[in-house]
């Protein structure tokens, strides 16, 4: 390989690895939609059955400073501390219950869990 060729090469490979750099920190970023879809993946059973706003449900990213217990995986989890979103669907049995919040963590999108229904 001559040194033109050579030249050409790195620097094909620099700006190959300078552009898979920019995009991959922005393919980490999720859209309002595909949050709310993890959230309502998440939410199972009869459950799902009574939402009435899956497509639209809101989103929003919180700062929980204080104690917040939530229903976890597998147990009880505290979100005092976390920057979370938080999704809220209302359900047919909003006035019974309140409506479904689901948790997921701001940073890896992982479903924490759903708040307590009364």
């Amino acid at each position: 390989m001559n040194r033109k060729h050579l030249i050409g090469y790195i620097i094909m490979m620099m700006s190959l690895l300078y552009f898979s750099g920019c995009t991959y920190g922005k393919s980490l970023d999720k859209t309002e939609e595909e949050i709310r879809y993890l959230a309502y993946v998440y939410v199972q059973g009869d459950e799902n059955e009574t939402i009435l706003n899956g497509d639209t449900a809101s989103v929003t990213m919180e700062s929980i400073d204080k104690e917040h217990l939530i229903m976890g995986k597998e147990s009880a989890l505290d979100l005092q501390g976390r920057a979370v979103y938080k999704v809220l669907f209302r359900t047919k049995n909003d006035a019974l219950l309140g409506p479904i919040r689901v948790y997921l963590d701001a940073n890896t999108y992982e479903v924490l869990g759903v708040d307590f229904r009364f």
